[in-house]
């Protein structure tokens, strides 16, 4: 409750935790304070093994309600098609966020149609002047044409000015 409660103070703009060993009560702490919080623009989560599905469905959950995130990194947190699927449904409904990497996850098969759709639904839901995501990175998450040919469907109607694929097969 007090990690949370410092978070949403609005004296922190950039929240850099990667490498750390977060329990699940601090990771949850974090995404609540994410959601409440109107200065923390960036999230660095990198290498933070506890995160995975469960973590990614709160993150998603906590995008949906930022109002200041710009920036996030979940880069190999251990996050799998599923997780990715519900992280993607807050970055859909986020209008702040803009930078998003979710690299060195094993997002394959099903993570990148759901990439693809929340991509495209994003589009359709904002409107002139909005703010979306620009950046995105899936390198090394196992995606085979198969996926981006899903992936590139959504990728079709977004705002995406830089996408990372390198790496994959």
């Amino acid at each position: 409750a007090e990690l949370s409660r410092a978070l949403s103070s609005g004296k922190i703009c950039d929240l850099d935790l990667r490498d750390s060993v977060l329990s699940q009560e601090a990771f949850e702490a974090v995404c609540s304070g994410i959601a409440q919080s109107s200065s923390i623009s960036a999230l660095n989560l990198t290498n933070n093994h506890c995160v995975k599905d469960q973590g990614a469905t709160s993150l998603g959950k906590a995008l949906s309600e930022s109002s200041s995130l710009a920036t996030l990194s979940v880069s190999n947190c251990l996050i799998t098609a599923p997780g990715a699927g519900e992280l993607m449904k807050g970055a859909s409904k986020s209008l702040s966020l803009t930078h998003l990497d979710l690299s060195y996850n094993h997002i394959a098969g099903d993570g990148a149609a759901a990439v693809g759709r929340a991509l495209a639904v994003s589009r359709l839901k904002r409107g002139f002047g909005d703010t979306s995501l620009h950046f995105l990175s899936l390198s090394h998450c196992r995606l085979t044409s198969h996926d981006l040919t899903h992936f590139c469907r959504g990728l079709a109607r977004s705002n995406l000015q830089v996408v990372d694929l390198s790496h994959n097969s």
